[in-house]
């Protein structure tokens, strides 16, 4: 029989403690969630290598696991890395479809990332459409929008306006203009355009000329004259930069047959006037008057058989003019022609288009002499020669932001962007804009994205870490940024200012 083993009570306690440990460290679970536990330490220290080779091998051995992905997003987006978290949030949302909150934050890591989102956004709507801000509802619109679903973009747009307390901003109010002219819906893209046009925003042109386009399918003329005097106050150039550059002639013929017209009618109108007043007299007047109107009139009966002009001929001629008036005021602008077909010697030669190189250096000189006004009319002016040019796009940008039109200036730049999407210059301008004209969160997404695409430009990277910095508490991914800013540009002028903030941070 064997005996019992006295332990000795010094042991005790010991032996309790390594019971414990090591049936814990039996649970794969609990073990595993201590080792996240250490890595989103880490994390918040900044060390971000340890975090990473830790992370590495427990997904390789458990890949089903959503709070192991979780933990990686974490520590892409505590680096700045927002392409590399997205696509770790899809990876956890494939895993758990139906999860909500997961889907929200999967489709704001595409958002921020600027991957691909409706698929997400879709899923979203059906889910829990109630979880979804306006800036989710007006992405989901522009995605259906541009894949021509016109009636599932508008309704995605209105209920972004359902949402209390939210304010469509002139672009949106543009969009949803655009999408109920497309639905004919006339009266309702009135509404919206009108809203949109009262903005000093770039957004108003297209407003502006959706107007138009309302106005001349109504034949509506009066309105459209009053919008083409706005377009060209607001925004000079533009007409003649459009397919609208033949409108302006079209309103002119259409008020001089408006102004023909009226003095036909007052001419027409005075003999009849006449003619009344002399039969009420015959009326109201004695049996001598009536008496002697009628002799009056035997005697111009009298003087007709005679071959003499009557005041009646006068009349009908008149009228007739009046007719031929009236239908020349009803047919629409376009049809209306003012120059004789059959004497083409009197047909004004065409005008020949202003050479673009020209208006540029004309607008040029016009920036020299501080006068910016003239220089945005030239540009435009240039613009409507050569609208696919990014440089010409670039310094309407420059000369709005001269000029303090922040709004317009950060469109422009967009576009200069748009049409040369790998120039580093446009990105910077571009930059420099919305840094007066957004606010923090979104100017960082901004820089984050820019980051992406151009990560080896030291002067993205410098406002990167000056943007960290702001923000408070990013320290580490400050202090990062400007670690990789000297890196990349070690002989830099702003060097001194990269080294003292690094004294600050570190």
């Amino acid at each position: 029989m064997l005996m019992p083993i006295a332990i000795p009570k010094s042991a005790a306690p010991l032996l309790s403690i390594l019971a414990i440990f090591l049936f814990g460290c039996s649970d794969p679970t609990k073990k595993r969630t201590q080792q996240l536990e250490q890595i989103d330490a880490w994390i918040q220290s900044g060390d971000y290598t340890e975090a990473e080779a830790s992370l590495q091998q427990i997904a390789q051995n458990h890949p089903e696991d959503i709070s192991v992905w979780l933990a990686i997003t974490d520590l892409h987006k505590a680096q700045g890395q927002t392409t590399q978290a997205a696509l770790a949030l899809q990876k956890a949302q494939r895993l758990a479809p139906d999860n909500a909150e997961l889907l929200l934050r999967t489709a704001e890591a595409q958002l921020l990332a600027g991957l691909p989102v409706r698929s997400y956004l879709e899923m979203l709507a059906e889910l829990a459409p109630q979880s979804m801000d306006p800036a989710l509802w007006e992405k989901l619109g522009a995605s259906r929008a541009e894949a021509q679903q016109t009636q599932a973009a508008l309704d995605a747009y209105l209920e972004a306006t359902n949402i209390p307390n939210y304010t469509p901003t002139a672009e949106i109010a543009t969009a949803i203009g655009q999408l109920f002219l497309q639905l004919d819906n006339l009266p309702q893209a009135e509404r919206w355009f009108n809203a949109a046009a009262e903005s000093d925003e770039l957004s108003a042109l297209s407003a502006l000329f959706g107007l138009l386009k309302i106005h001349q399918k109504n034949t509506d003329w009066p309105k459209a004259e009053l919008i083409l005097a706005q377009l060209q106050e607001q925004f000079p150039g533009s007409v003649e930069a459009s397919h609208w550059a033949n409108l302006p002639l079209e309103i002119k013929e259409w008020r001089a047959a408006q102004e023909t017209l009226q003095a036909q009618m007052a001419e027409a109108n005075q003999p009849a006037s006449t003619t009344d007043a002399d039969t009420t007299a015959g009326e109201i007047g004695s049996d001598q008057t009536a008496t002697q109107a009628d002799t009056e009139l035997a005697g111009q009966s009298s003087a007709s058989d005679s071959g003499s002009t009557q005041p009646a001929e006068g009349k009908e001629a008149a009228l007739a003019d009046l007719d031929a008036a009236i239908a020349m005021a009803d047919k629409p602008a376009i049809e209306v022609d003012l120059i004789p077909e059959e004497d083409p010697q009197i047909e004004p030669a065409a005008p020949q288009p202003p050479d673009p190189a020209q208006l540029i250096e004309d607008a040029r000189i016009a920036e020299q002499e501080r006068d910016y006004t003239t220089a945005i009319q030239l540009y435009w002016q240039a613009l409507a020669q050569a609208n696919e040019s990014s440089e010409i796009w670039s310094r309407l940008a420059q000369a709005y932001q001269i000029d303090g039109q922040m709004q317009n200036a950060e469109t422009a730049a967009l576009e200069s962007l748009r049409l040369n999407p790998e120039k580093e210059e446009y990105m910077l301008d571009y930059l420099r804009i919305i840094q007066r004209t957004q606010r923090l969160p979104e100017f960082l997404q901004e820089l984050r994205s820019a980051y992406e695409r151009f990560p080896t430009n030291p002067d993205i990277v410098l406002s990167l870490a000056r943007a960290y910095e702001r923000i408070g508490d990013r320290e580490e991914a400050a202090a990062n940024a400007y670690q990789r800013f000297i890196q990349l540009a070690p002989g830099h002028i702003l060097r001194p200012e990269a080294e003292a903030a690094l004294n600050r941070l570190l």
